[in-house]
This record gives structure tokens, C-alpha cells and sequence, in this order.
């Protein structure tokens, strides 16, 4: 699964969850108008909670959409794939192959994850 993981979003993930320990700790840290050490406020939890939790959401789904696409293929769907530069029309009709986690042909690789079905 951690194949799948998106640094992007790790990348936000991490920054999100520094800012906002930053803020609980200077939250927890202030007191109130009776001279009480505050306690952290719920939201803040949530936040670092879910920011930690984030990546691995977002790896399942990508897996998800992998295994949903694989069996498109294999259902002799057509699913327009993309690439940074060029957008491939696959099926096994045209000559696309099933590789681990990827749509083969010739050289050329595509990750599943990257595809829709075409229309």
C-alpha cells in the first residue's frame, strides 16, 4: 500500500500537522481570564488526527481506482488514460496488456490509477 502513497499529500499532510501541534502547544500553553491553563481545543485534534490519517486514505482510494480500472480492462472496456504529455485510448483490443498495477504496450507504461472509463 505505501507504493500508492502521494508525496504531494504527504507533503501537505506534514505541514498541516506541524502548524497545527504548534498551535495546540501554544493553546494548551495560555491561560484563560481566570488564570486556568486552557486545554486544546477539539478542532485542533481533529485536524492532526485526520492530517496523520490523510495519506493512507488517499493510498487506499488510489488502489481502489487501480483494481476498479484492471477489471474494466478485463471486461473489454475502453478507459482513456493520461499521461503528463498524451492522453492513450486502452483496451486489449488495441493492444494494451495487463502489468502489475499498469497498462503495457510497446515501451510505454501507464499506472492504472491514471485512467476513466472513455465514453
Amino acid at each position: 500500500m505505501f507504493e500508492y502513497i502521494n508525496m504531494g499529500v504527504v507533503l501537505l499532510s506534514g505541514i498541516i500537522f506541524l502548524l497545527f501541534t504548534i498551535s495546540y502547544m501554544i493553546e494548551v500553553n495560555e491561560k484563560d481570564v481566570d488564570g486556568e491553563v486552557k486545554k486544546g481545543s477539539k478542532l485542533t485534534i481533529f485536524t492532526i488526527i485526520v492530517s496523520l490519517i490523510a495519506p493512507f486514505a488517499f493510498s487506499a482510494m488510489t488502489k481502489s481506482d487501480i483494481y476498479e480500472n484492471i477489471q474494466l480492462f478485463k471486461d473489454n472496456k475502453v478507459l482513456k488514460c493520461s499521461t503528463t504529455f498524451n492522453n492513450y485510448l486502452v483496451s486489449s483490443k488495441s493492444g494494451w496488456n495487463i502489468s502489475d498495477d499498469s497498462f503495457l504496450k510497446d515501451s510505454l507504461l501507464i499506472r492504472a490509477d491514471k485512467c476513466d472509463l472513455h465514453e
